[in-house]
């Protein structure tokens, strides 16, 4: 089967690695040598295996040679010992992992799922309900901006932003001449999170159902373009051509260009084996557990990077704390952005609260965003803290949703069949019924923006009928309720 000459292939490499003896190249490339039996394996006479060459063609032609050197080094005994002395074997074997599924490309991707398609179907649904033209995950976006300062500073930050808008009229012609100088700019509005780039990346192999999942995201794609992701490539870019970034010589305008695409890649996240952890990819039952959490993987990487450089020089731990770039890595990363994400997203302290205690009110409401923020950076303890400080408790994975989604539509179709069969049966279907099954449909379908129109349409139904938990004082809270907080 498949699944098994991928195992083998990934067997093969992984041997090489640790031999530290790797002579060729290690992406798949079996379609270069002549065929002389099926090893005993039994021979596909589908279709698929047409895209299934495609990928292993394309992913030999693009990554060869750049495997084959990063192989080199990692498989290496000097540097395989200088490794596990420095950051320990826990790390090596990550950096092994990330190799392995970066050679294997899409067969990695998805080996796991071929079993149970339906678990990446549920996962790719439920994440276009949920983030598609969702106005909490669109008013958010900028704030990336901040995970950029922390990397490469405010004034380089500043200095992409100027450029992009100093002439609106010729904004689409400066992301353009961003995309002829990197090709990873080029793709990122389909590698710009893991679930786009499994929707995009398999040859021949898009469906109807995807392009409709990538609608959804394309407002979001396009906030990343003009708010973040341009801005922090050309100041990024404009750095190493300058020579204000280490180890860059002004005018090389190759290693310019890499510095920029992974100063991006590291701060705003990106689809693809080689820049996620293997937490997000090992397998498709813990592709589950970390939806939604590619941004955040990010956030948690920048901030131990902050902390290495903080202890590099043998500090203690409070010392290391205290350092004036800890200090602004920490407010860059964690407390201005979690308080901005709180301020647009999340109830305020009501009139009671601030009337009874304003000072405790807002330290309160602080405390819980950081919870939230600093939770939301490592799988399953995120959830935990969301179960604490938000009204909808414990979900070890969003995509149970779907599963519940399942069961309200089961439910309601019987309750529907019994009215039609028995007379003395009623169906009527109550506003939270219908609520519940619109929710339920959209999820099932994949339809993106679900979540938004759920909660806008029962916000707004409410209101027309006084039945909101807090009715709004003015316009801003209007907004605020029937677009983020929906009715709490």
């Amino acid at each position: 089967s498949d699944a098994r000459a991928h195992k083998e292939t990934e067997q093969d490499l992984l041997n090489k690695l640790q031999s530290g003896g790797f002579t060729r190249a290690a992406t798949s490339h079996g379609f270069t040598i002549a065929r002389v039996g099926s090893g005993g394996r039994p021979v596909r006479l589908d279709l698929g295996v047409l895209y299934a060459h495609l990928d292993e063609v394309s992913q030999d032609l693009a990554y060869r040679e750049a495997i084959q050197q990063a192989a080199e080094i990692l498989g290496n005994n000097d540097v395989q010992e200088a490794i596990r002395a420095t950051m320990g074997e826990p790390y090596r074997k990550s950096l092994e992992a990330i190799l392995l599924a970066t050679a294997t490309g899409n067969m990695h991707s998805s080996d796991a799922a071929k079993d149970l398609p339906i678990l990446r179907t549920a996962r790719l649904n439920v994440t276009v309900g949920v983030m598609g033209f969702n106005m909490r995950s669109l008013l958010t976006q900028p704030l990336g901006l901040t995970q950029s300062i922390a990397r490469i500073g405010a004034k380089e930050v500043g200095k992409g932003v100027a450029w992009l808008f100093a002439n609106p009229t010729k904004i689409n012609e400066r992301i353009a001449s961003v995309n002829e100088l990197s090709a990873y700019m080029t793709d990122r509005a389909k590698t710009m999170t893991r679930e786009l780039d499994d929707m995009t990346s398999k040859l021949g192999r898009e469906s109807r159902l995807d392009k409709i999942r990538q609608f959804g995201y394309a407002p979001m794609v396009f906030l990343d373009v003009v708010t973040v992701a341009y801005p922090t490539w050309w100041g990024a870019f404009d750095s190493a051509m300058n020579g204000r970034a280490e180890g860059i010589d002004a005018g090389d305008e190759k290693s310019a260009i890499l510095y920029a695409d992974n100063i991006v890649r590291t701060t705003q996240g990106s689809g693809g084996a080689q820049n996620l952890s293997m937490v997000q990819q090992s397998s498709e039952a813990m592709k589950l557990l970390t939806m939604f959490y590619g941004y955040f993987n990010t956030t948690f990487n920048l901030q131990a990077e902050a902390y290495n450089r903080a202890r590099a020089d043998g500090s203690s731990l409070p010392r290391a704390l205290l350092k004036r770039d800890f200090i602004g890595q920490t407010m860059m990363l964690q407390i201005i952005p979690a308080i901005l994400a709180g301020l647009l997203l999340e109830k305020w302290p009501d009139e009671e609260e601030l009337e009874e205690d304003a000072t405790w009110a807002w330290t309160k409401w602080s405390l819980a965003q950081f919870v939230n923020h600093g939770g939301a950076q490592m799988a399953v303890v995120r959830d935990v803290a969301s179960g604490i400080t938000s009204p909808f408790g414990f979900s070890i994975t969003a995509a149970d949703s779907f599963g519940k989604a399942a069961v309200d539509v089961g439910k309601l179709s019987v309750k529907y069949i019994e009215s039609q069969v028995d007379e003395d049966s009623e169906f009527e279907l109550s506003p939270a019924a219908a609520k519940r099954l619109a929710r339920a449909l959209g999820t099932l379908g994949g339809v993106p923006g679900t979540s938004q129109l759920v909660r806008t349409g029962d916000y707004l139904y409410k209101l027309s009928r006084d039945e909101l938990k807090r009715e709004p004082e003015n316009v801003a809270e209007l907004l605020q309720g029937a677009l983020m907080l929906g009715d709490r």
